[in-house]
C-alpha cells in the first residue's frame, strides 16, 4: 500500500462558443507548488472540502472567468493529468480531471481572475495542441 498514488480532484468546464471555437485561458505559473511552463487550460479547478462536483465547477467558472451562469453540464471524461501538485507538507499528489462540457449566454463576458495571463477562443485543431502540456494523449487526440 506504500506506493499508492494519491490524488486530488479537479473540474473543468469545455465553454463552446456559437463558431465551435472553446475557451482556453492561460496560467499564470508563477505561484505553482511544483515549477512549470505556462501551459492553457480550460477554466475550472480543484474541489473544496463539503462541495459537489457540479457546485465545484460552477464556483471554478465563476472565479476564473466571471460567467455566473452556467447551463446544461454534461459529463465528457476522466483523465489523469500531466502534472502534479506538490502540498504544503511535501507530500506530492496526482490531479484526477473531470471534464463537463457546459454552456453560457452568447454575450457572456470574460474577466480574467489573478490565476490567469490571458483566454481565448480556439479551434480544436489549436486547443489539441495547446491542451498536451496538461492532459494525456489519449484525450487530446480525442480532443
Amino acid at each position: 500500500m506504500a506506493n499508492e498514488k494519491q490524488f486530488h480532484v479537479g473540474v473543468k468546464g469545455i465553454i463552446q462558443n456559437s463558431n465551435g471555437q472553446v475557451l482556453l485561458m492561460k496560467e499564470d505559473v508563477r505561484n505553482h507548488s511544483l515549477p512549470t511552463t505556462e501551459y492553457w487550460d480550460f477554466p475550472g479547478g480543484r474541489m473544496q472540502d463539503n462541495e459537489t462536483i457540479l457546485e465545484a465547477l460552477m464556483r471554478e467558472i465563476e472565479e476564473e472567468t466571471g460567467i455566473q451562469e452556467v447551463l446544461e453540464p454534461k459529463f465528457q471524461a476522466a483523465v489523469i493529468s500531466n502534472h502534479q501538485i506538490k502540498l504544503a507538507n511535501g507530500t506530492i499528489v496526482g490531479l484526477v480531471l473531470m471534464l463537463y462540457k457546459v454552456k453560457i449566454a452568447s454575450d457572456a463576458i470574460i474577466t480574467l481572475s489573478e490565476e490567469h495571463l490571458g483566454y481565448e477562443w480556439a479551434d480544436r485543431t489549436v486547443a489539441r495542441e495547446r491542451l498536451q502540456h496538461k492532459y494525456p494523449q489519449e484525450f487530446t487526440d480525442k480532443f
